[in-house]
């Protein structure tokens, strides 16, 4: 593929990418598009170790705030699963964040819905200074460690746009 062919394609994308009705920038929010993610350890929620998100700059992130209670998050579970069995080769990687108040119901959900990315605990630290304001909420933290996008809830259709949005991203 030619150069002005690769940059039209990617033009398109982008251009597809900005026009998301569920993405949206974090403008106003304390992670703000733009803003680099500080180097945070959080907690397995397995209690079998513990992700330093400083380890994985070089990698875009899919960094996803979930609840037990939340349904479209038992719909988004697999199919991020899928893209993430799809791109991780690639440098893509997809943290959950959960940030039940109870963990033990973080765990019953994570085991009736098994994915193959890492599942954290977020103990409300990260809620508060995230200002997360729906369920699921996800920043796309690009390979710098730069939040790029937010993706604000989920319904059937999502899984192909973040898909676009992830490969636009490793594409960078």
């Amino acid at each position: 593929m030619s150069l002005p062919i690769k940059l039209i394609a990617l033009t398109s994308l982008l251009v597809g990418f900005f026009s998301f009705s569920t993405l949206s920038y974090a403008k106003g929010d304390p992670w703000q598009q733009g803003s680099t993610i500080e180097d945070l350890t959080l907690p397995l929620l397995n209690g079998e170790g513990e992700i330093n998100l400083a380890d994985l700059r070089g990698k875009v992130v899919y960094f996803d705030f979930w609840a037990s209670w939340c349904k479209p998050c038992i719909q988004s579970f697999p199919l991020l699963d899928d893209i993430y069995k799809r791109y991780k080769d690639q440098g893509f990687t997809v943290i959950a964040v959960n940030v039940d108040f109870n963990p033990e119901k973080g765990k019953e959900f994570a085991n009736k819905h098994p994915v193959s990315y890492p599942v954290v605990l977020d103990n409300q630290k990260l809620l508060k200074k995230a200002n997360i304001n729906a369920m699921p909420t996800a920043f796309y933290i690009d390979k710098k460690g730069v939040i790029r996008l937010v993706h604000r809830g989920f319904i059937t259709g999502d899984e192909k746009k973040i898909e676009k949005a992830v490969a636009y991203l490793l594409a960078e």
